[in-house]
């Protein structure tokens, strides 16, 4: 088979079409302004277009807690000192913090032949205080303590916030709710033991019951729950018994008197 020649007329009509196709964009790229010369997106993608993927970003969580909701200190909480009327201030806190996750209602502990207190149980080394009656109020990880003589004369005398509620161990609470801080520092459970220390220069790790980790020379002193007044998790160190690492969490802050295992 016998293959002809390209015509003349064909390889020109080729020829100039090559050239125009260099030189009409050149044209209108020198006679235009930037804006004209600026690929634009309308939305088609032609045969050799490449497909850009854009990542949305949402920005980080705020790594900061919520407020503090009521402070505590060695004289109170919120707005009610030790020593104020029991029913009323239990009215008020509820107020302020709705129904009580665990009301122990008021209890009448006993006394113990050989022993002075007052005690919960027949037994030397359950519950025990110097009041002949109880009532512990817990929402979340708080705890508020009253007691005296009589519920009618009985009053404020002192709270806990813990990870375990020793006053219903059936449930362990919410260690964030609700948001107690101490007076003066703002450190709540779940701070570690260098927070703790940054604002508390003269604390201590010391050992507790089983090898526990109790903070030692505390702000003030607490409610003992059988374990110490004031705790952080981890295990004691015999050989370093005034030391516990950096990152160990606070577990148990308290303020006041409340009943204690073998009290008195």
């Amino acid at each position: 088979m016998t293959t002809r020649p390209p015509s003349p007329r064909r390889t020109r009509a080729a020829a100039l079409a090559a050239l125009a196709a260099v030189l009409v964009p050149l044209a209108l790229a020198g006679c235009g302004g930037e804006d004209d010369v600026r690929p634009r997106d309308d939305g088609r993608a032609g045969p050799g277009a490449r497909a850009t993927t854009v990542v949305g970003t949402e920005p980080p969580a705020s790594a900061t807690p919520a407020a503090a909701r009521m402070t505590a200190s060695d004289d109170g909480l919120g707005g009610w000192a030790f020593g104020d009327a029991a029913e009323p201030a239990l009215e008020a806190m509820t107020g302020e913090l709705g129904a009580a996750d665990v009301d122990t209602g008021w209890e009448e502990f006993r006394r113990l032949e050989g022993h002075a207190g007052w005690y919960r149980d027949d037994d030397p080394l359950s519950d025990s205080w110097r009041h002949r009656y109880f009532r512990a109020a817990c929402w979340a990880s708080l705890c508020s303590i009253f007691g005296g003589s009589s519920p009618a004369t009985a009053t404020f005398l002192g709270w806990e916030v813990s990870d375990f509620r020793r006053w219903d161990e059936d449930d362990d609470p919410d260690p964030t709710g609700p948001r107690i801080a101490l007076e003066g520092s703002g450190i709540r459970l779940g701070d570690t033991w260098a927070d703790f220390r940054a604002a508390y220069p003269g604390a201590r790790a010391g050992g507790g019951e089983g090898a526990s980790l109790v903070i030692g020379a505390p702000p003030w002193p607490g409610i003992v729950d059988g374990v110490g007044a004031w705790r952080m998790s981890g295990s004691w160190d015999a050989d370093r018994p005034t030391w516990a690492p950096d990152h160990a969490v606070v577990t148990r802050m308290s303020g006041g008197v409340g009943p204690a295992p073998g009290c008195c």
